[in-house]
């Protein structure tokens, strides 16, 4: 109902931004990545110094798994920010996806020197370490997470793995 009425707003007014943006948020909540895609392409070809546009149309490529695309766009946001940390975060997650998990670590250490609290990102870097395996700087980063939100399951679950991967089976 809601995206047939921003269709309609559309009809009336082709190039409202707030409108065009709503749709493609409508569109992603769907799972219909394509066709969001396609409203954020003609956004940020309407607006190109509108970042945020940029910003959500990373995010629909890293959801089309369309994560080399999505390096390059990410590429320009940090040009204009090289401490944003969602585009930095998305960056690891594609290198992660390509199996580039080493480089992947290296923007996560960035956000982390900005924020060593951030327990989303040591989480994240945790599982990247793994896949190469670093398991005690995972449970290094599953510790600390853990010294943040002593309860967060995602960080005692990550810990068991780091320590039957150092062959620590009795602590696991």
């Amino acid at each position: 109902a809601l995206l047939a009425l921003v269709d309609r707003n559309l009809s009336h007014d082709p190039g409202n931004a707030s409108v065009l943006s709503l749709k493609s948020s409508c569109l992603a909540c769907l799972n219909r990545y394509t066709e969001a895609r396609k409203c954020l392409d003609n956004l940020v070809q309407m607006y190109p110094e509108k970042l945020e546009f940029k910003r959500e149309r990373c995010n629909i490529l890293y959801n089309l798994h369309e994560h080399d695309a999505c390096l390059a766009n990410l590429a320009e946001l940090l040009n204009v920010d090289m401490h944003d940390r969602s585009a930095l975060i998305l960056a690891g997650k594609c290198l992660m996806a390509l199996d580039r998990n080493e480089e992947a670590v290296a923007y996560f250490d960035t956000v982390l020197s900005l924020n060593p609290d951030d327990v989303e990102t040591l989480l994240i870097k945790a599982n990247a370490v793994i896949t190469i395996n670093r398991f005690g700087e995972a449970l290094d980063a599953y510790h600390r997470a853990l010294s943040i939100q002593s309860g967060n399951v995602h960080a005692l679950t990550g810990s068991g793995y780091a320590l039957l991967g150092l062959y620590r089976t009795d602590e696991a």
